[in-house]
């Protein structure tokens, strides 16, 4: 298919050609499943890297984060409990810095080989560190050039 015609067979899908919105309006987005208001503020929130790391612990305060090169990213978001054909999925412009940039701040220890993420409220996960470095990996701030609020930056859930 050509270019041309292929831009053609996308407005078609997208609407008969009229202008479709990048990212889903603020009406639509997902909301907190976490009743409690988050018990921190930027002032005194911190990201401490620790673990199987060569180095002692590494805590950077917020404007430390704000600090890195910024990065920008159009993502589209599914919750993981979305039903076929469910509308918890969103798409958002989100401003961060990529998490290779945060990590690079210490070396792992042989056999490291998981990234343990912790919320405030003490929900946890983990992720494999290659993944971590992978291009797209982010820590974001920001959501459609807002910066987050306390309740966006706290768990989420669809």
């Amino acid at each position: 298919m050509a270019r041309s015609d292929r831009r053609r067979f996308l407005q078609g899908l997208l609407g008969f050609g009229q202008a479709v919105p990048l990212t889903t309006p603020a009406a639509h987005r997902s909301r907190t499943i976490n009743p409690h208001r988050p018990n921190w503020t930027h002032a005194t929130w911190r990201l401490t890297l620790h673990g199987l790391i060569q180095e002692r612990e590494v805590s950077l305060a917020w404007a430390d984060v704000l600090a890195l090169a910024p990065v920008e990213q159009i993502l589209t978001l599914e919750c993981i409990g979305n039903p076929p054909v469910g509308q918890a999925i969103q798409t958002a412009c989100w401003r961060g810095v990529w998490l290779a940039d945060l990590l690079s701040r210490v070396t792992p220890l042989p056999g490291a080989d998981r990234l343990r993420l912790c919320a405030w409220d003490g929900y946890q996960t983990a992720i494999p560190l290659a993944l971590a470095f992978q291009p797209g990996a982010m820590l974001a701030y920001a959501l459609n050039d807002r910066p987050l609020n306390l309740e966006q930056g706290s768990r989420r859930a669809c």
